[in-house]
């Protein structure tokens, strides 16, 4: 039996023993030191004899003595907030980053089947470490010891990836923002088992994880592991038909990302650029655990709520509030403190500068929408407005084309297989805008990685079809020959994704499949200001057009520069400049490019 003395709201207490060994719950005393007890609570029960509220299943009298025991002083959430008192939980959660920066440790309890689960992520290790000593054979067989180790690590990581302590929102915060951190369970009977593991063997598993993979580069989707050099249905020729490797590297992959906060050092135990470093390292570790590595949690708002200590954001806790206005309110004050976050294909939204729609995406992705997007630095807010600095490039009032990108696409399936025959396709079936964006298209992709190309080059292709495209000679005006599309087929459907890839107009991480049905929702958009700069990009096709276009991008000051991974930015009529996203900008001019200010947003928008 427990004896509960809570005291008044939102005072700080702990679990101990009385002087007759009776366990009570009291008030934390002035320089009592105390060490917090992080898990998860899963299951629940009312297994303590005198409370009316349930209990994680594993909390007993007889595992609480087992920890006071230990540890002397400890906090347990459960036990030390008053669960049936609203405010009191309403407090203890704003305080809930103190709680475990204060203890003089955090002990995690693991739970459930653990002992087996460390077993599984041990193997998957070292599974890991045999994979790149294998050989590669010619031979397609089931008896192949890469195949074999493949299915021994798909049956391994099932085990492995069931560790809840590693899945949880709230368990995030805790880990990172420790002093000190050690790994306990108990068996069978209640008894305490100390060490089950360690920092020092958890981060070796990642260390391993990068060791054989890009993973620590990869972008902001956990299924993006392209350059994996053990994706083994790319390179071993046993896998491809008989394991789905693909899935495989993911939940590897979702195991070793979700270990990796561990290995952060909390920014605010820094100053100066190593603090700024740290802090823009944690935001992006953070997001990528709620976004792609999906945490979870019982309430929604916790997804907000449980990383704001992190980040010095102060909300009130208020489960009544719609979880779209606690999401934005806490992305303002990100900005506030100049944390930038932009959606990473952003829907321009007036008033609310590059902030993520909420309307058609499921709440619990959110944070996989935001991320500190590279091409934007120096990101400042002065009194309500944000600007960003950079090396832009304006358009005023210049020649705007538009088309699907389906059309583009098609008329590219249409004009390559001509190329291998040499013989000229019949362009007076495409209308101007359509044909315009597609010979840009085959212009930068004959260009692509080249330092001689003349922008008259395509300057001359365009007037051809303004003044009349029956003029136009694809194939002799672009010098098009069947060596520029050797590498992926003449055919093929990659062939068509790989010349908009050169264009930035679709992403090479991307699935033929998948790229199919992204043309179906966005324009391609061709931007041109004769000997200025010409900008090819995709965008949804609500985004209407400007009639001041923007090229923004970092680095690279050179008075003649091309095809230069960018942004485009659109001034709306009040002078701010709204994102209409990722693309390749081809730009020749005699003068230097300098860099500029401009108005992204305001602050008191973002909560709108």
């Amino acid at each position: 039996m427990i004896r509960f003395d809570y005291g008044m709201c939102g005072t700080r207490r702990v679990l101990t023993m009385s002087s007759n060994k009776e366990l009570i719950v009291r008030p934390l005393q002035e320089n009592e030191r105390y060490t917090a007890i992080s898990h998860t609570w899963g299951d629940t029960r009312n297994s303590i004899e005198g409370i009316g509220w349930d209990v994680p299943s594993w909390i007993s009298c007889l595992t609480c003595k087992a920890l006071v025991e230990a540890y002397n002083s400890v906090w347990i959430d459960s036990l030390c907030i008053k669960q049936f008192d609203e405010e009191d939980v309403k407090m203890q959660i704003k305080e809930m980053h103190n709680i475990y920066r204060s203890a003089q440790g955090v002990v995690v309890v693991l739970v459930g089947n653990y002992s087996a689960q460390l077993s599984a992520l041990r193997r998957t290790a070292q599974l890991l470490i045999n994979l790149e000593m294998v050989e590669e054979c010619t031979l397609s067989s089931s008896d192949c010891l890469y195949v074999k180790i493949l299915e021994e690590m798909r049956d391994a990581v099932v085990i492995a990836r069931e560790m809840p302590w590693f899945r949880r929102v709230w368990t995030l915060q805790e880990a990172i923002l420790s002093v000190e951190l050690t790994f306990v369970g108990f068996n069978e009977n209640s008894v305490l088992q100390t060490d089950v593991t360690t920092i020092d063997e958890l981060t070796k598993f990642t260390r391993i994880w990068d060791e054989m993979s890009d993973a620590s580069d990869a972008f902001f989707d956990i299924n993006d592991y392209e350059g994996n050099i053990w994706l083994a249905g790319s390179r071993h020729p046993c896998s491809q038909d008989i394991i789905d490797t693909n899935s495989i590297v993911v939940d590897v992959g979702n195991i070793m990302h979700s270990i990796k906060p561990l290995n952060l050092r909390w920014y605010k135990d820094l100053t100066g650029k190593d603090a700024k470093t740290t802090l823009e390292h944690t935001t992006d570790t953070v997001f990528r655990q709620l976004g792609s590595n999906k945490r979870e949690c019982q309430r929604l708002h916790d997804l907000v709520y449980g990383i704001c200590a992190l980040f010095d954001i102060s909300l009130t806790v208020d489960y009544n509030k719609k979880f779209e206005d606690v999401f934005l309110e806490a992305l303002q004050q990100l900005v506030k403190q100049g944390v930038f976050v932009l959606p990473e294909r952003p829907q321009p939204i007036h008033g609310y500068t590059w902030l993520p729609n909420l309307e058609h995406i499921d709440l619990r992705d959110v944070w996989r929408t935001v991320r500190d997007w590279d091409f934007y630095h120096n990101v400042k807010n002065e009194g309500t407005n944000i600007f960003a600095k950079g090396n832009l490039v304006q358009m005023r009032q210049p020649h705007v084309f538009r088309s699907s990108m389906k059309s583009v696409a098609d008329a590219l399936k249409a004009i390559v297989p001509f190329v291998p025959i040499k013989k000229d396709f019949d362009v007076s079936c495409f209308d101007p805008s359509a044909l315009t964006i597609t010979c840009v298209v085959l212009w930068m992709y004959k260009n692509h990685g080249r330092n001689d190309m003349q922008a008259i080059d395509v300057e001359s292709l365009i007037y051809l079809i303004l003044c009349g495209h029956m003029q136009l000679k694809i194939l002799q005006d672009l010098h098009l020959v069947a060596t520029d599309f050797a590498p992926h087929g003449i055919h093929s459907a990659r062939q068509i994704n790989y010349i908009l890839e050169c264009c930035d107009l679709v992403w090479s991480v991307e699935s033929v499949y998948r790229n199919v049905l992204y043309l179906h929702y966005s324009d391609a958009i061709l931007v041109l200001k004769k000997k200025m700069g010409l900008v090819l990009y995709n965008a949804p096709s609500p985004v209407q057009a400007s009639n001041t276009y923007g090229v923004f991008y970092k680095r690279m000051k050179f008075s003649k520069v091309h095809g230069i991974t960018s942004n485009v930015l659109a001034q709306n009529s009040d002078g701010i400049w709204d994102n209409h996203g990722r693309a390749l900008f081809w730009y020749i001019s005699r003068w230097d490019i300098l860099e500029s200010k401009v108005l992204v947003g305001t602050v008191h928008s973002l909560a709108c």
